[in-house]
């Protein structure tokens, strides 16, 4: 059996970097018989950010309050990855980018079966290298990085061809309920919410032995 695992999530959120790492440790910890399918699902936490992206501190301090209290939950999440060997720099970010361009990019990864790799690459790319992944041409760097021709990945962005299908899923994550992210759906199981590796990898190796059964 193939097991099926779906993640909803968006490239600024740091949950959801955390969440990714996650389950690629449980992932590796699943025995080799058992095989399974990661497919990513776009979820965009501001949508109406400009094309072009904002300034992070302005944008933080205006939708926190304050630069201070976006500093306080930038160190939450800082704490709560150190366990995990992830590590946040945010000092490297200078702007909070639009993040549509890079779900569509992710879609088209899974064309060439590298949608976790280029998650993964992006996810870095963002909160420890600090580079601007609302951009065509470093989405392009990235995809190059993880095995996809350059060209290939930003022609595919400049046509627009997959902008429809990926704005069909986001509103079918909204109109299934979705909030928050990271959703981890693992076979008939949902996880709301960045869960330690024990929980997704138990949930993994319930979710074989319910089919098995």
């Amino acid at each position: 059996m193939t097991l099926a695992i779906h993640v909803t999530g968006d490239f600024i959120c740091p949950w959801c970097f955390i969440g990714e790492r996650r389950l690629a440790f449980a992932l590796a910890r699943v025995p080799d018989d058992i095989g399974y399918n990661v497919v990513w699902h776009p979820y965009e936490l501001n949508p109406e950010m400009p094309q072009e992206g904002l300034n992070r501190e302005f944008y933080r301090s205006r939708k926190f309050g304050s630069w201070a209290r976006s500093l306080e939950l930038d160190q939450h999440t800082v704490d709560a990855g150190a366990p995990d060997g992830i590590v946040f720099n945010y000092g490297s970010i200078a702007l909070t980018p639009n993040t549509f361009l890079a779900h569509v990019a992710t879609a088209y990864a899974g064309l060439y079966g590298l949608q976790s790799e280029f998650v993964s690459a992006v996810l870095r790319g963002y909160f420890v290298e600090g580079r601007n992944i609302g951009n065509i041409n470093v989405l392009s760097d990235i995809a190059s990085e993880v095995g996809i021709e350059r060209e290939n990945m930003h022609r595919s962005l400049l046509s627009g061809e997959a902008d429809q299908a990926v704005r069909a899923e986001e509103n079918a994550a909204t109109q299934a309920g979705i909030r928050g992210v990271p959703y981890f759906t693992i076979g008939t199981t949902v996880i709301s919410g960045a869960q330690s590796t024990e929980v997704l990898l138990a949930a993994i190796l319930a979710e074989v032995g319910r089919v098995a059964a």
